[in-house]
């Protein structure tokens, strides 16, 4: 069994910011969400820690 990466995710960031919401808007089964609803999902989430798997790729949600 191959070994997935883990990184630290930034939820301040552009990029990961919108990967991580619409990763659990989709998990969760929400619409995807407006990019002024992801402004202030970022804001209120930005000192919050997250752990992001990826497989090829792909995001995968891990708690820690």
């Amino acid at each position: 069994m191959t070994e997935l990466p883990i990184r630290a995710l930034r939820l301040d960031d552009d990029g990961d910011g919108r990967a991580w919401l619409d990763l659990t808007s989709h998990v969760f089964q929400y619409a995807r969400l407006s990019d002024a609803e992801v402004e202030f999902r970022k804001l209120r989430t930005a000192d919050q820690r997250v752990s992001l798997v990826e497989d090829d790729g792909d995001p995968c949600p891990r708690s820690s």
